[in-house]
């Protein structure tokens, strides 16, 4: 039934924005909400989480002062989420920012005259020689017989 509601309401301010319905939809439907979500600060955010939560537990057990020590754990909580998302995201803005800084050198270095690097090639993997000695394999072996 709702969505039915929303999905007619979007139609009507779609396909009639001048008719007064649509105007007056927009304004409760679109602007007011908007509104109401601009002047929201942090703490209403964690009091609505707190009240979807614990509403019936805070009711039942305490008061406001548990609410407000609640809240502020929660605050510090969500403070430690943001601060290690911002630490993830600018690692890879940085290692983003690297691989684009390599493409485009690449791609300008031919323009400017310059000859692009070539890779170093990987040396070959060194040779395992027998030992020369008396103290290599057969040593060894000795001491896993003993």
């Amino acid at each position: 039934m709702l969505t039915g509601f929303f999905a007619i309401s979007i139609l009507i301010m779609a396909f009639f924005p001048k008719t007064p319905l649509a105007r007056s939809l927009h304004r409760w439907l679109v602007e007011w909400p908007l509104d109401m979500a601009a002047r929201m600060q942090r703490r209403h955010v964690l009091l609505i989480l707190i009240l979807l939560c614990a509403g019936q537990a805070i009711a039942m057990i305490g008061g406001t002062e548990l609410a407000i020590a609640y809240a502020a754990d929660m605050s510090i909580y969500a403070d430690v989420v943001l601060l290690g998302y911002l630490a993830s995201a600018t690692t890879r803005l940085r290692s983003g920012w690297w691989i684009i800084r390599s493409t485009v050198t690449r791609a300008v270095a031919p323009l400017c005259g310059r000859k692009p690097r070539s890779r170093r090639k990987r040396c070959a993997a060194p040779r395992r020689e027998s030992a020369a000695n008396d103290d290599g394999p057969a040593r060894t072996n000795a001491l896993r017989a003993a």
